[in-house]
């Protein structure tokens, strides 16, 4: 199987996926998904498309989400992707690699 390239993304204080997120354009053209991740656990997964031109600030949202329901893409993801953080870690965008 292919390695991914995907993308999680801390939604515990704004609740949207989508964005704006401050994050690197270079890094996410290889990723095929976003996951978004509540309280240190994986609450959703969603394959997209593109991002937004980067903002003055750098910050961009993902466009073209699509929820991923495939079962198996589901437990690769919570099988493979860290997404514990460190209390108090000021970045919520992670890059991996599974």
């Amino acid at each position: 199987e292919n390695n991914m390239e995907v993308v999680s993304v801390n939604t515990s204080k704004t609740g949207n996926p989508a964005g704006l997120w401050k994050a690197n354009p270079n890094h996410l053209k290889n990723c095929n998904y976003v996951i978004e991740v509540q309280k240190n656990r994986i609450v959703n997964v969603y394959e997209f498309t593109d991002v937004t031109k980067p903002a003055e600030d750098g910050r961009v949202a993902f466009l073209g989400m699509k929820k991923v329901t495939d079962g198996a893409v589901i437990e690769r993801m919570n099988n493979a992707v860290n997404v514990s953080t460190k209390q108090g870690a000021a970045n919520p965008v992670k890059y991996h690699k599974i």
